[in-house]
Order: structure tokens, then C-alpha cells, then sequence
């Protein structure tokens, strides 16, 4: 009898054990970090400048509709924590931002003219990341900076209905590159021995080079022609992001 009640104890002891951590979190050591490798998923509402492309170029084919003013974006990120204060991470950011019109009319071809038109960018960026950390309980604050390296992709495609079933189709792709930069601050809540909850805010400064057509090393430009102003990729500005760590190892 006295056995059978002791193992009752030990198993309702080992289940409170088990259900504990998950159910009041994690704690952060400072001076132990458990698992000194994670990997980092977030997505990331993004504010984007694009000057150029939407002052001299959406501005002229469409009287200034749909800018491309921000966008959306994800990470993953592999973090290595050098001491309990100090962590680096590699990892890849991608961005996005369009601007798609229907039945506008070309200032080319003039009122008659019915177009149809959108501009997709993006931008895939490798970075390297040095973070500094502050604990307290279950929260980790960070402040950090981070290092991209940036490529660039911009296509547009222009229809125009000239009203006689006449139909003219311009498709083009052009690619950059550039160095980009970025200061946040962040806070990280552990859930558990494995998983924590991530928010980061902060702003990047991401300008590429002129946007370059590959096949025929054509500049993006303000107009169909070879007139106008080179136009470049421009993603500088403020942004906030949520994901979660997995602690590995």
C-alpha cells in the first residue's frame, strides 16, 4: 500500500516538473546561457524611402498612385553567443515592395490610352549581426547593429491599349547591389528551456546602385527612353519585427 502511494507521489513530482517550466517560463542566467546556438525566424513590416522610383518614376506613369512607401520582409538568422553579454549571428533577409495599377492613362500616348502597369521590388541581403545584451528574469534587451550586403531586383511591365485591339507590351528585369546598415534594439521572452519570444524595432539605411537591366545593360529610367535619371532601390527606414528563437545546442 505504502509503495503505491509513493509512486503516486513520484509521478505527480515528475509531471509538476515537466509542465513547470513550460507553463512559467524560462529564465535567463546570465553567467550560464544554456544553449550557446539558436536559430532566429522573424517577419518585419517595413517602412521604404524610394525616392527615385516613386517621385520620378510611378509619379510619371501614374499621377502618384500607389507609391511604394513600405513593404514586408523575413529573416532567419543562426545567433552564437560569444559570453552571456555579447552574441554574433549570420543569417539572410528578404524584402518586398510593389505598386500595381489598373486602367490609367499614359501621359505618352495621351487620353485615349488605357494602361496597365506594376513595378515589383525586392531586395535578398546576407548580414552579419553583433548584439550586446542586458538580462533581467525572463527578458533579454539587446541593442544591436548589423552589416548587409545587398542584392537588388526591380521589374516592371507596361501595357498599353492603344482603344484599336492595338496592344504593346514592355517587360524588363534590372538588378543592383549595395552595403546596408542597420541599428535596433530588442527584447527577447523566454517561453521555455528551447523556444523565446523576439520583437526588435529599429531603422536600416538600404540604398543599392542604379538598377541595371543584365541583358543590355540598360539603366532603369525615369521614361521608356534613354532620357531621365537612373533610378536605384532605396529601403532606408524604420521597421519592427516578431519571430522566435529555438535554442539548438
Amino acid at each position: 500500500m505504502y509503495s503505491n502511494s509513493l509512486l503516486k507521489i513520484a509521478m505527480i513530482i515528475a509531471i509538476v516538473n515537466l509542465v513547470s517550466p513550460m507553463a512559467r517560463g524560462g529564465k535567463f542566467e546570465e553567467e550560464n546561457i544554456e544553449k550557446k546556438y539558436g536559430l532566429v525566424i522573424t517577419g518585419s513590416w517595413n517602412s521604404l524611402k524610394n525616392e527615385k522610383l516613386n517621385e520620378e518614376y510611378i509619379v510619371e506613369w501614374t499621377a502618384g498612385s500607389d507609391k511604394i512607401n513600405s513593404g514586408y520582409g523575413f529573416s532567419a538568422d543562426l545567433r552564437y553567443y560569444i559570453s552571456s553579454k555579447i552574441s554574433v549571428s549570420g543569417g539572410v533577409l528578404y524584402m518586398n515592395g510593389s505598386s500595381i495599377y489598373d486602367r490609367i492613362i499614359d501621359p505618352v500616348f495621351g487620353s485615349d490610352t488605357i494602361t496597365e502597369d506594376y513595378v515589383k521590388t525586392r531586395i535578398l541581403a546576407p548580414s552579419f549581426c553583433l548584439r550586446y545584451h542586458i538580462y533581467l528574469e525572463r527578458v533579454d534587451f539587446s541593442l544591436g547593429v548589423s552589416e548587409f550586403l545587398l542584392f537588388g531586383k526591380a521589374s516592371r511591365h507596361h501595357t498599353l491599349d492603344i482603344t484599336l485591339g492595338e496592344f504593346f507590351v514592355l517587360e524588363n528585369e534590372y538588378y543592383s547591389t549595395g552595403i546596408g546598415i542597420q541599428l535596433y534594439g530588442g527584447l527577447q521572452y523566454k517561453l521555455n528551456g528551447f523556444a523565446s519570444y523576439i520583437m526588435e524595432a529599429g531603422y536600416r539605411h538600404f540604398k543599392t546602385g542604379d538598377l541595371i537591366e543584365k541583358e543590355t545593360d540598360v539603366a532603369f529610367r525615369s521614361s521608356l527612353g534613354r532620357s531621365g535619371e537612373p533610378i536605384n532601390l532605396d529601403y532606408s527606414g524604420p521597421y519592427i519585427s516578431a519571430g522566435l528563437m529555438f535554442g539548438l545546442f
